[in-house]
């Protein structure tokens, strides 16, 4: 029953692998245009195998494919990118604390500099100078008249 089908599918399956067979050869082979490759594609493949197969060897002899030693070249980059990796996450945090103290120092100066600025000034003058008050002279107090910026006050010179 399935004989006249048989000697159809045989030459269907002829036809399907010359297809299959265009089909590969389309999609792998790459265009050379304006280059002249004696004997064709194929020799030209053949010639490039052979030559890769040769090179291949003597990088094997010089120890440069050892696939052990490039596993443990591979272990240690892992463990330089990790290293790398914490150091700079480190130098990241160190940087941060460097910050909070160069703030903390600049804070501390600028306080420094208002308690001995207020101590050379008096008592009378901080008042004056927080809550706007004018001076006897009738000027307001942090202006460049005043005693200290001025020079007329030696008694800040120690």
């Amino acid at each position: 029953m399935l004989s006249p089908y048989a000697a159809v599918s045989e030459s269907f399956k002829e036809q399907y692998k010359a297809l299959a067979k265009a089909l590969d050869t389309t999609r792998h082979e790459l265009p050379v245009r304006s280059v002249h490759l004696d004997g064709g594609a194929q020799k030209f493949l053949d010639d490039l195998q052979r030559e890769l197969t040769t090179t291949h060897h003597l990088l094997g002899e010089l120890g440069v494919c050892s696939s052990e030693e490039n596993g443990k070249v591979l272990d240690l980059l892992g463990e330089l990118k990790e290293m790398t990796q914490k150091k700079d996450l480190e130098l990241r945090r160190s940087f941060a604390q460097v910050q909070e103290l160069s703030a903390g120092v600049s804070k501390e100066a600028a306080l420094i500099n208002q308690e001995v600025w207020e101590e050379a000034q008096g008592p009378v003058a901080p008042r004056q100078w927080y809550f706007n008050e004018e001076d006897t002279r009738g000027g307001t107090w942090g202006e460049a008249s005043s005693p200290l910026l001025s020079g007329a006050d030696k008694r800040c010179a120690r």
